[in-house]
Order: C-alpha cells, then structure tokens, then sequence
C-alpha cells in the first residue's frame, strides 16, 4: 500500500489543534484535525508544517513531532515536494494560500470551507489546481460521515424514488457553517440547486459582508424543493429530512440517528413504513474517511467526493441567498454573476 507525504499549511484550530476542543464527542469523529488524520491513517506521513505565526508552528510542530517547519509556502513545496496539501489558514487567506500550494504542484490539494471568500478567488483556486492537474477536495466534512453518506447512496439508488421535498435546519453563517448544510444538500439530492429566494433577520447586517445566518426556499433543477432555515431551528441540530415520492430518509442530530421509511401497505391501509436504516458495522470519523477518499482518488484516478467546484457551489448558493434578501425576497436564477461580491467568515 502507497504512503502519501503530507503538510499542513495554517497550523492552527483545524490544522492540528481542534481535537481538544471535541474530545467531548465520540471516540468515533476523532480524530478530527487534519494534522492528526494523517498521523493516524496509514496511508499517509505528515512531514511538514507552515504557517506565519511562528509561535504557533513551533507549537504544532512539537506536539506532532515534525521539524520540517516554515514560514514560506514556496519554500515548503520545493523544499518537501508533498504529495497532498491541506489548506487550513483563515478564510479571508485560503485563496492566495492555495495558489502558492497549486505552483509547487502536488497532488492533492485539501482545503478548509468555505472555500473563499468571493467566487472569482474560487474560480482562480480552481483554475490553478487543475492547471497542474491537482486532485482537489473541501472539508465540508459530512460527505465522509458515515451516516449521512449512507443516506445518499440510498436516495441515489431510488429507495423512496424521485426526490420531491427538503427540509434543512442548522444554526449556521450561510457561508461558515451554512456550506457544511447546503453541501450536505446537495449530496444527499445530487442535484444542483436552480433558483432560490433568501431572507436574512439582521436587516444591517445583510447589507454589509459578514456571514450571517438566514433561509431560503431553493429549487432543484429536478423539480425537487428545499426549505433551509439557519436562523431559527430550535433544538434541532443539523437535521436534514428528504421526502421522495416512494419514501423518506431523515438524518437528525448532527448524524447520530437516522431514518429510512417507505411506502406500502400498512396497518391503516396505505402508507409509510419505518425500515431498519442500514448503519455501517463500525464507525470511523470522517477525517480518516476523507484521507481514504483522497487516496482511493490518486491511485483511482478520480475526483473526490467533495472537489473545488462542489465548494464553489456552497459559495454561489450562500451568496445568491444574501442578494435575494437585498432585493427584497426577489427570486435569484443560478449562476450568480457577481463574481466579486464577498463574504467573510473565519
């Protein structure tokens, strides 16, 4: 089995040090950093690490044992010719970061959400990758739950047949959290979205550029709809309910639990049944199931399960649901063509 050298450019929160915050969750979504996913995998060698502040670097460098520490993107990359990069500076940094990662051409470039801040630094991420035919992939790390995976390949196959209705709930920035919700959307309907029409609370701060939460009414362009609602879920917890017209699957409390229901008959005559929901045997967080992914894809030759363009997309939706508001609930036809209009997250 190939082992794949890895860096860390932004070593920080989830470039090596978020675990302590979560070692409350379960054993099964840790590790959670990328720094320590590529420690535990055994397909891959984390060998450096870069990041401007120094103090930082030297931190995360004696807490994963690696010496190869810089403060220089170009000198790490010629230096350490890593095979997979993961961006994980902040956001407002990730588009220029990213490009002087895809000019030492690796083989894999893995990037923090949202993935930019404005879509034409993301078209120019994405255009330098595949310039050197770089393998890309964001960390909108639900693609790689275990859980919420399954319930896409059920819908896929057509257990409760052609997708009708979405209901999302999630406190989130539509741009920060919020990419984690629409992209996880997105794969569970593997679809891309149409139009939408958006509505934020915090009438001062949808005219500015700061990641607010709001909702939004979405179309497919598979007829389905999707009601999203990030400001004001109540006890819910990033719950994502897909109704087709056979059945329904419904993923609630962040991926803990799950439902498949199909149509049939039943005791009151015609109905929806609850199924046993096919849970995998054992679980393994989602960082290292990201690592196998990116993996099975350069020795596969294929993308990712979440590539650059499936960021950008979060983006343009998120975007799009902030322009509908300004223009009073006015519906917003993709694509949005505003390439420089900006959103800030963390």
């Amino acid at each position: 089995m190939a082992t794949y050298r890895a860096a860390i450019v932004g070593c920080g929160r989830m470039g090596g040090f978020i675990d302590d915050e979560v070692s409350w969750s379960a054993s099964s979504m840790l590790p959670y950093s990328h720094a320590l996913a590529f420690v535990e995998s055994p397909r891959t060698e984390l060998v450096a690490g870069c990041d401007t502040d120094e103090a930082k670097l030297r931190a995360w460098g004696e807490r994963y044992g690696i010496d190869a520490l810089y403060t220089s993107i170009p000198q790490l990359m010629s230096e350490q010719q890593p095979d997979i990069v993961a961006v994980c500076t902040p956001t407002a940094f990730r588009h220029q970061a990213t490009l002087e990662v895809a000019a030492g051409k690796p083989k894999v470039v893995f990037i923090e959400k949202p993935m930019a801040e404005c879509l034409r630094e993301a078209d120019e991420m994405i255009a330098a990758c595949e310039a050197v035919g770089a393998i890309t992939a964001v960390n909108t790390s639900r693609r790689w739950h275990p859980i919420w995976h399954r319930a896409s390949e059920l819908i896929a196959r057509g257990e409760i047949g052609r997708v009708r209705t979405v209901v999302v709930y999630g406190v989130a920035g539509i741009s920060h959290n919020g990419s984690h919700l629409i992209d996880t959307m997105r794969h569970l309907v593997g679809d891309d979205i149409e139009w939408l029409t958006g509505h934020i609370d915090a009438e001062e701060r949808a005219q500015t550029e700061d990641d607010v939460p709001g909702l939004a009414l979405m179309h497919f362009k598979g007829g389905a709809h999707a009601y999203v609602n990030m400001i004001d879920p109540a006890v819910t917890s990033f719950e994502i309910d897909v109704l087709g017209e056979a059945g329904r699957v419904r993923v609630y409390a962040n991926g803990v639990e799950a439902e498949l229901w199909t149509a049939g008959p039943n005791l009151v005559g015609l109905g929806l049944n609850r199924q046993p929901f096919p849970r995998p045997p054992r679980f393994k967080a989602p960082a290292l199931h990201a690592v196998d992914d990116i993996c099975d894809a350069l020795e596969e030759g294929r993308q990712t399960r979440c590539t650059m363009r499936d960021g950008r997309a979060a983006l343009e939706i998120a975007l799009a649901l902030r322009e509908s508001h300004r223009r009073g609930g006015e519906r917003i036809t993709l694509p949005f063509t505003d390439l420089d209009a900006r959103i800030k997250s963390p």
